[in-house]
């Protein structure tokens, strides 16, 4: 999902907030890339937020392990 598909600017923060989870692993999530008109891959992390259960997928720089 692209910053700009979001229906508000309340979805966009509640997507975007920063969340406790748990790290599971490293995948490949396929995209569209119009300028080039194929699908591409983007790495991302599978995490699972703590407390909730509900699984993300989030780009790597935006992940930070804690000890």
């Amino acid at each position: 999902m692209n910053l700009f598909d979001y229906e508000s600017e309340e979805e966009r923060e509640e997507a975007m907030r920063e969340r406790n989870g748990f790290f599971h692993c490293f995948g490949n999530e396929p995209y569209y890339d119009p300028e080039t008109e194929c699908y591409k891959d983007k790495m991302v992390g599978i995490i699972e937020e703590e407390g909730t259960g509900k699984v993300y997928h989030v780009v790597p720089q935006f992940i930070t392990f804690m000890l």
